[in-house]
């Protein structure tokens, strides 16, 4: 017999969120919270889609909004 807890973690990965986040994992994707400037979300959103679409492209370069000069945002 399973105990309570054994149920809850089944019907969790029985439900459509659970199912979502699994063909995202076995896509080699991972579910991370991560704290932005509010006035970056959009953009944050929209280079992570294009990454996971585009899983040979990387973020490297961070571009200033005051200068407009490029810094390196991340060492690969």
């Amino acid at each position: 017999m399973q105990n309570i807890n054994q149920l809850n973690v089944q019907n969790a990965t029985n439900s459509k969120q659970g199912n979502y986040r699994a063909r995202r994992r076995d896509k080699g994707e991972k579910d991370i919270l991560l704290w932005v400037p509010e006035m970056w979300v959009e953009q944050f959103r929209a280079l992570a889609e294009f990454c996971c679409e585009n899983p040979e492209y990387y973020p490297m370069m961070c571009r200033s909004i005051k200068s407009g000069k490029f810094a390196k945002g991340a060492d690969y």
